[in-house]
């Protein structure tokens, strides 16, 4: 009997996708089968869904860089470094992608990319944590995933890690992201510790009529608006904004200048971008603009603009493939993906940056660099690079007899092998 209660069972359950048919009794499933009779006696299947994984991988990375330097005093440096050494993991689990890195910035222990991301469709998605917000395409080309081995100095306009939100739209020529976020020191002290917490909102647009290998451009826009940040300073505290520009090297930290504006209601700043290749050719170039809403403390505190202070900058970089396949488009993050391994990539870079109050330069910066990066396997890379940068300040910042038409200088050459998995 109980064989032909199987046989009857098996019998139903391939015929159930084909046809429903009627039945005079009720059945009575057998132990380990999938068949249920509803009452108007048409046979259906219980599809059960399986339990996703989660799978983790170790993430890591680490510099190890050597230089030689021709200061600005006219003497000689040279010295090494391990400027940044990080360590984490990735998961994901369903539609969830979790991150985690902790770095080690000259052996200071500082928190990196912690964020959880939720990809609800092809097209959208979320991301919460602490990440860098969207401003621009430097601004997703930071470390070992960068061309060169320094940040530009128009990077003073590139935003810092902050604990926010962001959603992305990415479909077909379309990119777009849209972040709120707490000012960076949000991650590192309580709301007591910073009187009060400044915020930041800001987008990335971008439009990509073609993004084939070796061939493709995107045109993009991002914009910003930025409270006041946190200063130790009680006068200054979330009543001001500091701009520090550094010299490009990484065994030594040498500030070019740095300037602190006082009675700052807020900023805002923009930047268009390009980026484009053809063959063995990349060329990725954005200008920046940036002003601070400075508070007339004569008439009340209004804003009347004869005290902003505005900064400007500009950057070019030509990529030029010694070696390789052509360069690749990363659609997920609107830039240049890593390089094949054995890839021989040569970048001339320039930058120029500007800060002043209105009709005031203060500073001035140029920077000029060659590097050549060769992708020794899918982990490691070794780069070369070799500058010179100019920097001025105004007058009226030095002393009785300062030659404003001569500006220091500072020169050198920088190597960097980088571990990244």
């Amino acid at each position: 009997m109980k064989f032909s209660y199987r046989l009857l069972s098996s019998m139903l359950l391939l015929a159930a996708p084909f046809f429903s048919f009627a039945s005079t009794s009720n059945l009575e499933a057998t132990s380990g089968s999938n068949i249920a009779v509803s009452t108007d006696s048409v046979v259906t299947t219980e599809v059960v869904k399986a339990e996703p994984k989660l799978k983790i991988s170790p993430t890591g990375r680490l510099y190890v860089n050597a230089a030689g330097l021709s200061l600005p005093t006219s003497e000689s440096q040279w010295g090494v470094a391990i400027p940044e050494a990080r360590i984490g993991l990735k998961a994901t689990y369903d539609i969830y992608t979790f991150r985690i890195d902790v770095g080690f910035d000259y052996g200071k222990v500082s928190l990196k990319d912690v964020a959880i991301t939720a990809q609800f469709t092809p097209k959208w998605s979320l991301k919460v944590g602490h990440f860098y917000q969207p401003f621009g395409l430097q601004a997703t080309n930071t470390g070992t995933r960068a061309s060169i081995i320094h940040a530009r100095p128009s990077a003073i306009f590139d935003p810092s890690r902050s604990i926010g939100i962001m959603a992305m739209y990415e479909h077909s020529q379309w990119f777009a992201q849209f972040g709120v976020a707490g000012e960076p020191k949000a991650a590192v002290l309580t709301a007591n510790e910073l009187g009060k917490t400044g915020y930041s909102a800001s987008t990335r647009l971008l439009y990509r009529p073609f993004r084939e290998d070796s061939k493709f451009l995107h045109i993009g826009w991002s914009g910003a608006w930025v409270s006041p940040e946190f200063n130790s300073d009680p006068e200054l505290n979330h009543n001001s904004f500091t701009f520090t520009a550094t010299l490009p090297t990484t065994i030594s930290k040498i500030t070019a200048f740095s300037e602190v504006v006082t009675d700052a209601h807020s900023m805002f700043k923009f930047t268009p971008e390009l980026l484009a290749s053809y063959g063995r050719f990349a060329l990725e170039s954005q200008y920046y603009y940036g002003r601070v809403f400075v508070k007339d403390g004569l008439n009340g505190g209004y804003l009347n603009g004869s005290n902003d202070f505005v900064g400007q900058g500009v950057y070019a970089k030509l990529h030029v493939l010694l070696l390789g396949n052509g360069y690749k488009y990363k659609s997920s993050e609107g830039k240049i993906d890593r390089l094949a391994p054995k890839s021989l990539n040569m970048v001339f870079n320039y930058n120029y940056l500007e800060l002043n109050s209105i009709g005031d330069i203060k500073h001035r910066m140029n920077d000029a660099s060659v590097t050549l990066s060769w992708y020794i396997n899918r982990y490691l890379t070794w780069r070369l690079r070799g500058g010179y940068t100019w920097y001025w300040e105004h007058m009226s910042q030095q002393p009785i007899g300062y030659n404003h038409a001569k500006p220091n200088g500072f020169g050198g050459v920088e190597t960097s092998f980088q571990l990244l998995f």
